[in-house]
This record gives C-alpha cells, sequence and structure tokens, in this order.
C-alpha cells in the first residue's frame, strides 16, 4: 500500500522483523476492539506471531485507550504493544506515546481504519511507533497487508489469516472499499467457496456474510467475555479445518468444541431478544434525526438504531439505559444519503467515535437520558451547512 493510502513507517522497518514463532509469549500485547473486525483483526496478528501473544479487549465497546486499558498494558509491560481498530484520536495516541517514554511499551504497532482527529505523522516519526491506518478497508484488511509483508505465507497458518482476511471485511460492512476491493480480488481466486451466494429466507447473502453474525454478536451478549470466547472459537474452527463448525448442529461434534458451542448460544441469544428489545423502543423524532430509548442489559443499541434509521429515512441515536457496566450507551445509524455525520456527533459530543454511518459513545449512567437527548439536539442544531459547530462537550451542549 502507498503511503498516500495511509500507510506509515511500515517502510522502515526490515523484512522478517515479525514473522511465525519469533517471539515469546510475554513480549507481544494484542488490545483489540470487541467487535467482528477487533476479533478477527486480532486473529490475524495473533496466528502471524504464532499464536506467541496475549490477547486483550477492553471491557466493553468503547474507543480509543481509556484508563482501565492503559493500567491493564502497564502490568503487562508488553516489548511490542498491538493496538487494533480501537480508533485514532490524539487521546489515546499520547497515552500510549507516554507509555513508551515511561519504558513500560517497547514498540507500537497501531492498525486502524476510523477517521483521525489529528495529524498522524506526528506519531508515525517516531522511531518507536509503526501506524497503519486507511479508510479504504478495516482493520482486519489492514492486519492482512500488514501480514503479507512481515509474515511468512508458506506457513499452515496462511490459510487462516486469508479467511479471517475475508470474514473481517464482511464484518465490518466494509467490503466496498477501495482498498478491500482489492484484497477481496486477490483472495477470491485462493478462496473461491467464499465467494458464492446464499439464500436465508427471503434474502440473498454473499457467503461471508453468512459467518459474520457470530463474531458481531457475542460483544453484544457479554462485551469482552464474548469477544474473548469468539476469539477462542477461532482456534476451534482452525483445529477443526473448516468454517462450517460454525453451523454445526451435531452435539457430539460441538461437544469436542465448547467454545463454538457458547458462541451458537449467544447468536440464537441474540436472534430471540433483538425484535422485542426494538419493538419496546421509545422513540422521538426531532426532524433531522430521531432518538429511541431500550432498558436492556444486552448491548443491542446499534441493531435498534439500524432498524428505526431504516424505517424512519434518517440518522437515529439509541440510547441505551440497561447496561450492567455503569455507563449509559449512544449507538448511532444512519441511512447512506444522511448530511449527517454521526461518528462526528458522537466524537464531540460524548467523546465516543466511529464513522459517518456508524458510531457509538458512552456516559456515565448518572447522566440522564434528557441530559443526553437536549446534548444531541442542541449540537445539532449548532451544526452549520458544512461542518458541526465548533468547540463541544457533553456540558457546552446541555
Amino acid at each position: 500500500m502507498a503511503k498516500g493510502e495511509g500507510w506509515y513507517r511500515a517502510e522502515r522497518l526490515k523484512p522478517g522483523y515479525i514473522s511465525f514463532l519469533s517471539f515469546s509469549s510475554t513480549v507481544n500485547l494484542i488490545v483489540a476492539h470487541i467487535d467482528a473486525d477487533g476479533i478477527l483483526s486480532a486473529r490475524i496478528i495473533y496466528l502471524l506471531l504464532g499464536c506467541e501473544a496475549e490477547v486483550y479487549f477492553p471491557p466493553w465497546d468503547d474507543f480509543g485507550i481509556s484508563e482501565e486499558t492503559a493500567a491493564e498494558i502497564r502490568k503487562r509491560k508488553p516489548e511490542t504493544l498491538y493496538v487494533l481498530d480501537m480508533g485514532s484520536d490524539a487521546r489515546s495516541l499520547e497515552t500510549v506515546r507516554k507509555l513508551v517514554d515511561e519504558d513500560v511499551v517497547g514498540k507500537v504497532v497501531w492498525l486502524d481504519h476510523h477517521p483521525p482527529d489529528c495529524d498522524l505523522s506526528e506519531f508515525s516519526d517516531l522511531e518507536s511507533f509503526t501506524i497503519v491506518h486507511s479508510g479504504g478497508t478495516c482493520t482486519a484488511g489492514l492486519a492482512y497487508k500488514y501480514a503479507t509483508i512481515y509474515g511468512d505465507q508458506s506457513e499452515d497458518a496462511w490459510k487462516w489469516i486469508e479467511i479471517w482476511t475475508i470474514v473481517g471485511i464482511y464484518g465490518d460492512a466494509a467490503e466496498n472499499g477501495e482498498l478491500s476491493k482489492k484484497i477481496l480480488i486477490e483472495l477470491r481466486g485462493k478462496h473461491p467457496w467464499l465467494f458464492g451466494e446464499q439464500v436465508f429466507g427471503s434474502t440473498r447473502y454473499k457467503i461471508p456474510q453468512m459467518y459474520t453474525t457470530y463474531f458481531n454478536t457475542p460483544r453484544r451478549i457479554a462485551f469482552h467475555h464474548g469477544a474473548h470466547l469468539a476469539f477462542n472459537a477461532c482456534g476451534e474452527v482452525e483445529r477443526h479445518g473448516s468454517l462450517d463448525l460454525l453451523k454445526s448442529n451435531d452435539p457430539l461434534v460441538l461437544a469436542e468444541y465448547p467454545y463454538t458451542m457458547a458462541l451458537q448460544r449467544m447468536v440464537e441469544l441474540y436472534r430471540d431478544i433483538r425484535k422485542q428489545v426494538a419493538d419496546s423502543a421509545i422513540v422521538y423524532d426531532y426532524g433531522k434525526f430521531a432518538v429511541c430509548v431500550v432498558h436492556t442489559q444486552y448491548d443491542i443499541g446499534g441493531y435498534v438504531a439500524s432498524i428505526y434509521a431504516s424505517k424512519l429515512g434518517k440518522p437515529v441515536f439509541c440510547v441505551n439505559t440497561g447496561l450492567p457496566i455503569g455507563r449509559t450507551k449512544i449507538s448511532a445509524r444512519a441511512p447512506q444519503n444522511s448530511m449527517l455525520d454521526v461518528g462526528e456527533v458522537l466524537r464531540e459530543c460524548f467523546g465516543g467515535g466511529g464513522h459517518r454511518q456508524a458510531a457509538s459513545a458512552g456516559v456515565d449512567h448518572n447522566i440522564s437520558r434528557e441530559e443526553i437527548i437536549s446534548a444531541l439536539v442542541r449540537f445539532v442544531s449548532m451544526r452549520g451547512e458544512t461542518g458541526l459547530a465548533n468547540g463541544g462537550g457533553l456540558r457546552e451542549y446541555i
């Protein structure tokens, strides 16, 4: 990937810097987002390192390196820290740079596709930082490109790096990105069976889409516990030798693969409760956008927002006040033709992150839903024709 596409400093590392079985398990730490892209990019890097790494998923679906995550990094003092799909915000980058300055971390490899809020070259020019960033694919796609440069493609694990890349790209709905298209064309000839279609109900799906729910769902049911479970299920799938293990209903087979069996149960539970939660939502329409409020222990605000964004044809912010984590989560979805950038709204208003059409943020549970809605209404009303209101923060819009 050319530097103009967002590849920083990677060309300064010598080939072979990372290869299979090259590190002990005490020196590599992978910190990854808990969605499908984070889980599968973590698996790709984990395989790249010969399974010689510790993987840490933050406690809930949040962007950036929080104080809690930084504390976990301090405990481990990794020689090499891999930060995957956690956003590209200045606060997080500064936090990790401080860990490097304090000799807590040796080297940093930062892979991400979210819009940055700072000049990444300020960090990529540091000797200890390698930043791989592009909006043309997801982090799984970037992990694959990174692996093609520094990995050994003759290893048995390489087949699974390729397969998880394909599933990861579809799992993040990034298949239409320019770099994603190039990657998928490259991998189509190696795994043609993954590029067919299948009819499920009345809808036709790409084959990879039939597997993505097993990696998008776990965080919605069990947060970081679900992400770890899905990550470990990847290992069972690799040992079994086929993705079809994820859809197996043979109890004798599943008895040998407990992580996969538990993963299937999470998917079943999600399918059972998501419509019920969506139907129970209280919806407020504010013209340019809508807000729906739910109270559930499950992190399914993104699904609820998607349902109502499709029904109403406008951006929808779903406020979930029932999560058992001491925080209220705001999930946003917007139609493709929407002029409102929900990622910017949640980043500027609540310190969240994401993209133009999908984003999330978390606030302290003591902040009422009325205050959250008031902040959204004030912020959007102050938005100019060509951009968002200057400055900002939750207190300023309440």
